[in-house]
């Protein structure tokens, strides 16, 4: 049972793309998230996981519910991958996929802050990229379509269905 306030996912036995290619894209980038969270030190199994958007291996954003998570460690976490770092968020305050991925674009944009000055802190979410002014702008530049483009074409395509 998904967590109360949750919407806009179904369950990822039922995730579809445009065509039959953008759901083969989709189902590589749903292994993409199991992998990345599998390889967290935290993550000792997924339970359940579930598709809320994306557009195949562009973005794509899953609810994940973690099977016996570690103490200080949320039961369902969203996760984000695609052609950009992915990364893993709390369920608060991301009631769906599309405020999940705003969040993501949040966090992100504190990573290119800090990597612009060649910076990293423990205090910003850890990127597997060196943070350097080129990188920097590589992940700005992918934020920037996220925002413009990626975001408003999906909550059009959430509001035509």
């Amino acid at each position: 049972m998904l967590p109360e306030g949750i919407s806009g996912v179904v369950p990822v036995d039922r995730m579809f793309g445009d065509d039959a290619a953008d759901t083969l894209r989709l189902e590589a980038d749903l292994q993409s998230a199991r992998q990345y969270l599998l390889g967290q030190t935290w993550c000792f199994g997924l339970r359940s996981m579930y598709f809320g958007a994306g557009l195949g291996s562009i973005v794509a954003v899953f609810l994940a519910e973690l099977d016996l998570p570690a103490s200080g460690v949320d039961e369902w976490l969203w996760i984000v991958v695609g052609d950009l770092p992915p990364a893993y968020l709390g369920v608060d305050g991301c009631p769906t996929p599309v405020a999940a991925l705003a969040a993501y674009v949040e966090l992100m944009k504190q990573w290119v802050d800090l990597a612009h000055k060649g910076k990293r802190s423990d205090q910003v979410f850890a990127v597997n990229m060196v943070p350097t002014p080129e990188n920097a702008l590589k992940l700005q530049k992918r934020l920037d379509v996220l925002t413009t483009t990626v975001i408003p074409w999906i909550r059009h395509a959430r509001v035509v269905q």
